[in-house]
């Protein structure tokens, strides 16, 4: 895992409720039903990463990490040695995974995933409970709410404000302010038919273009 292999906690056990607690161990671990937890650690002795997905617009990791707190426990966080982050605040139980990049000034709210290659632009406010895909960029001074999702590849062009709980899919392009709760869908490129070894007379003049007076731009 991350934790174990490029940070500085050592894992010492899995816990889930009760109910989805269909084995005693996971990787040479235990595997604790949550409500057992005090039973056999102590707050002040290690402490807890809710690893929850975004489902739910990211409100059961939300959720998870309340009761957490409310619980006593600490909330681990984990950032890659591989990722950039220059003068950036990274908030609790955030995870902040190889080739990501936090430049100057940025600020990540508590609970938030940072998937890899992602990029969070200078002084930018990314809320608590997010998820940022692979790819993804979140521009220079922006403000992103609460429990959004940015899908992979998605942008965010600098100085917009976003609402929480908003939803960016895939290779979207927000070029102004979105309210709470909005959805962004990028249509999925055109399907076109095609015959092996034929490509489409503009696709082809476009690939080939280098060969006049160039020597390029064809496989010898």
């Amino acid at each position: 895992t991350y934790f174990s292999d490029d940070s500085d906690f050592d894992v010492v056990a899995y816990t889930v409720d009760a109910t989805y607690r269909h084995r005693t161990t996971f990787h040479g671990l235990p595997v604790v039903p949550y409500d057992a937890l005090g039973d056999h650690y102590e707050p002040a002795e290690v402490a807890m990463f809710v690893a929850a997905g975004y489902g739910d617009n990211n409100r059961t990791r939300e959720r998870l990490i309340a009761r957490a707190r409310r619980d006593g426990w600490s909330l681990a966080r984990y950032v890659a040695s591989r990722a950039g982050v220059w003068d950036a605040t990274v908030g609790e139980n955030c995870m902040v995974i190889d080739g990501t990049v936090l430049q100057p000034g940025a600020r990540v709210g508590t609970g938030t995933i940072l998937w890899s290659n992602s990029v969070v632009g200078a002084r930018a406010t990314v809320g608590a409970c997010c998820y940022i895909g692979p790819v993804a960029v979140i521009g220079a001074d922006v403000a992103l709410d609460d429990r959004c999702v940015v899908g992979p590849l998605a942008h965010v062009a600098s100085r917009l404000r976003v609402g929480d709980t908003c939803f960016i899919g895939a290779s979207a392009h927000v070029q102004d302010d979105l309210a709470p709760g909005s959805l962004l869908l990028e249509p999925g490129t055109k399907i076109l038919p095609y015959r092996t070894g034929a490509l489409p007379p503009l696709l082809r003049a476009r690939l080939y273009q280098g060969d006049v007076g160039t020597g390029g731009g064809r496989d010898r």
